[in-house]
């Protein structure tokens, strides 16, 4: 099956980086209609309208936390484009991107997020080796929780470093996901005891230390 005839393929919607969407881009959004309340993985969904309203509300009130002079996010575009209309609010602000997105969840990517479904994910978490089927042709290969969480904390923990070493306060904007396994983090490893599937809402900022605040991407129309 190729990817654009997969069901799992999100709505490739282009908005303007500064936030303001163009005439165009919001009639091809609500074309889309696309389903609520699926896995997002790794599939590049982009915001949706009140995802970037919520972007720039929160430039907006991290002001009140003082400048950022580095704001991170990866190459997935509902990070990417939440980052950009923060940056709006920090001018001086330095934009990087760094490799590690959300959990390739493979044949997951895209299905509707059901009793079923949450339990399956749960299973995954639960047993951290096992890696998902793959999904459609042309997505990103499964990862297992296991892969996953390394190559995050790895990517995580440079970034902490930088940032304290330099006293360069830094902003990375990620996933519910990737916040949960930092909050629930226990050395090298996550306390699943402490790990809420639902975590953040959109666009709330975590602040980890002086030197560091996370920061959930937008709202999209796939809600998980």
């Amino acid at each position: 099956m190729s990817a654009s005839n997969c069901s799992t393929t999100p709505p490739h919607t282009e908005y303007c980086c500064c936030g303001l969407v163009s005439d165009e881009s919001a009639k091809a959004f609500l074309d889309a209609k696309a389903p609520k309340s699926r896995f997002r993985g790794s599939l590049d969904v982009p915001l949706n309208l009140e995802g970037w309203k919520a972007a720039i509300n929160a430039g907006f009130h991290l002001r009140e936390c003082g400048d950022f002079k580095l704001i991170v996010h990866d190459w997935q575009q509902r990070t990417r484009d939440t980052a950009k209309c923060v940056k709006l609010f920090f001018p001086g602000a330095e934009l990087a991107q760094h490799g590690v997105h959300s959990q390739q969840l493979g044949w997951l990517e895209g299905r509707k997020v059901t009793e079923d479904s949450l339990n399956i994910m749960k299973h995954y978490i639960s047993n951290p080796s096992l890696i998902p089927h793959p999904g459609c042709e042309g997505n990103l290969p499964p990862q297992s929780f296991y892969e996953w969480i390394n190559e995050w904390f790895w990517t995580y923990d440079q970034l902490k470093r930088y940032a304290e070493e330099e006293k360069c306060r830094t902003l990375i904007v990620t996933h519910n996901r990737n916040i949960q396994a930092i909050l629930s983090r226990k050395g090298n490893w996550v306390d699943f005891k402490r790990f809420d599937v639902h975590g953040p809402k959109p666009c709330e900022a975590v602040e980890i230390s002086q030197y560091l605040t996370l920061l959930r991407h937008g709202d999209t129309d796939w809600g998980t």
